[in-house]
């Protein structure tokens, strides 16, 4: 509760003092996750912390109600802005090396840590997409072709696509091994006697809150069990990859 909170703020403001490692009070903040937001105050010795709606974690920004909307807007517009000047500052107009500049500079903002933040509404999976669909549409001769024939042209992922199959790829980790997480507190494999798919179902528990329901360890049971049981390989995670990179994930997407 507050109080075990204030205590704990007290005991490390006293023992930063101590050791003399002055904690900067103005970088901190307190928020309130779910509905029934808190109005308890913390404070820092004599210093008020600053109570916010939103912060940024790791890189990754979150909102107290959980949602991610600031955060998709925030790099939408970053990965927009990067992707403009690279038409504006490369001089080649070579399909090739532009495509390669946005690989190496734009795609890796919609990357990171997607799996904790991969939207699920329709319109900002449209929002995400929408950045490389202007920048292959800027590209010399592709500007009439349907943005599915530009990706085909450009041998490109859509960006949903790299997100499911990022998932897909973490809940391999995760299962096997080669994550530091105990696969335990996010999966259950289905004990269940089946005579179709692979080994390695999971079980898909019910989620009584959309923001639940859509959480990693919940909205991948669904592909992950589907998975084709005679051509998935589970022996290596470069094996597993490889197979991921060869089927074809469309059924899944929403946009």
């Amino acid at each position: 509760n507050a109080l075990i909170i204030q205590e704990s703020l007290e005991k490390l403001y006293h023992w930063s003092n101590e050791w003399q490692l002055t904690i900067s009070y103005q970088k901190c903040s307190v928020m309130s996750i779910g509905r029934s937001n808190s109005n308890d105050c913390f404070n820092m010795d004599s210093n008020r912390v600053q109570v916010v709606c939103v912060t940024k974690d790791l890189g990754v920004h979150v909102c107290s109600d959980l949602s991610f909307t600031t955060h998709v807007n925030t790099i939408a517009a970053k990965a927009h802005a990067r992707a403009c000047l690279i038409h504006k500052c490369f001089i080649s107009r070579d399909a090739v090396t532009l495509t390669r500049a946005f690989v190496a500079y734009v795609r890796p903002i919609h990357e990171y840590a997607s799996v904790v933040w991969s939207p699920c509404h329709v319109n900002q999976i449209c929002k995400l997409e929408s950045v490389q669909r202007r920048f292959t549409k800027r590209i010399a001769g592709l500007r009439d072709m349907p943005y599915v024939e530009r990706l085909k042209k450009l041998q490109l992922d859509s960006l949903e696509t790299r997100r499911l199959r990022s998932d897909l790829l973490f809940t391999y980790k995760v299962l096997f091994g080669l994550a530091s997480v105990d696969w335990s507190s996010m999966f259950t494999f289905n004990s269940t006697s089946i005579t179709r798919g692979h080994s390695y179902k999971l079980f898909g528990k019910t989620s009584r809150v959309n923001i639940r329901h859509h959480f990693f360890c919940n909205r991948v049971v669904n592909v992950w069990n589907n998975l084709p049981a005679t051509d998935v390989n589970f022996n290596s995670f470069r094996a597993f990859k490889a197979f991921l990179s060869n089927i074809d994930l469309s059924a899944y997407l929403r946009k």
